[in-house]
């Protein structure tokens, strides 16, 4: 059961019930449309006003590869930690497990300061879990691992 919003039909108005489990329910027609638990997390239909289906993004990192683990994520949706697995490696923690292991990755690397001397290549690296992602940052033109200033990485599902 959850607190409930319901914009009504036919006669129009809202109808709100409660309940103490911290959860809210947004509803059309009865229709449960998004939900936001107590710790803040939103769910949505997938269903955009115009009734295209909408992705975002189950999680999202910036962050500076050339600091300590513990001080590398500049800002962050999901995403708890980042383990430093060596020289261009990295383990991207999230906060909130993905639902499968079918999400896809999409990032971009280089300097926060000068612009990048060469283009970049950032890859899957390895196995990944609801719980981790491994990603490789790479110099493209000689194909060799490296840490830069900003890395940028978005996980859809």
């Amino acid at each position: 059961m959850a607190s409930t919003i319901n914009a009504l039909t036919g006669s129009g108005g809202v109808a709100i019930d409660g309940d103490a489990t911290g959860v809210l329910e947004l509803q059309s027609a009865g229709t449960t449309i998004a939900t936001v638990s107590s710790t803040g997390l939103a769910m949505a239909s997938g269903k955009t006003i115009a009734g295209n289906i909408s992705y975002p993004a189950r999680a999202w990192v910036n962050f500076n590869g050339t600091l300590a683990a513990a001080s590398m994520i500049q800002a962050s949706g999901n995403v708890s930690s980042i383990t430093d697995s060596g020289t261009g490696r990295y383990t991207i923690n999230f906060a909130i497990a993905m639902p499968d292991v079918n999400y896809v990755m999409s990032g971009t690397s280089g300097n926060l300061d000068t612009v990048a001397t060469g283009a970049r290549a950032l890859n899957r690296d390895g196995v990944w879990t609801t719980t981790t992602a491994a990603i490789r940052n790479l110099s493209a033109s000689t194909n060799t691992a490296r840490d830069d200033t900003y890395i940028g990485v978005i996980f859809l599902r």
